[in-house]
């Protein structure tokens, strides 16, 4: 799909992330796979698309589900061997949200992508 770029503050400093969007719908629980680059930082999220907003945070281990960010460190980091390389859980989340932002200020909309067998 075609990479989009977003710019966020992490760490106190402006970078431009590349985003690539990796399906083309939904899976059934809502979440898209994206491909983010930040200079030589790299990892796949998955990313809640679906518009209705989670309830807010009630303890600190819901901050993940309302951010709504996957990483799975051993397939999207794998290749890389520094861990300066990689990007944190608190940045992967403030990630996740801008994509989200995105999709809804441009009106994005992801359908299920669901088989009847």
């Amino acid at each position: 799909m075609v990479p989009f770029f977003l710019e966020l503050e992490l760490d106190n400093i402006m970078i431009t992330i590349t985003v690539e969007q990796l399906q083309n719908f939904a899976d059934a629980d809502g979440y898209c796979r994206y491909d983010i680059i930040a200079g030589e930082r790299r990892a796949i999220v998955y990313v809640n698309v679906e518009y209705e907003d989670p309830q807010p945070p009630v303890i600190p281990q819901d901050f993940e589900i309302y951010y709504e960010a996957i990483h799975y460190p051993e397939q999207a980091q794998a290749f890389i061997d520094d861990d300066d390389e990689r990007f944190s859980s608190s940045e992967l989340n403030l990630i996740a949200a801008a994509i989200r932002q995105y999709n809804r200020d441009a009106g994005i909309s992801f359908p299920e992508f669901n088989f009847d067998l």
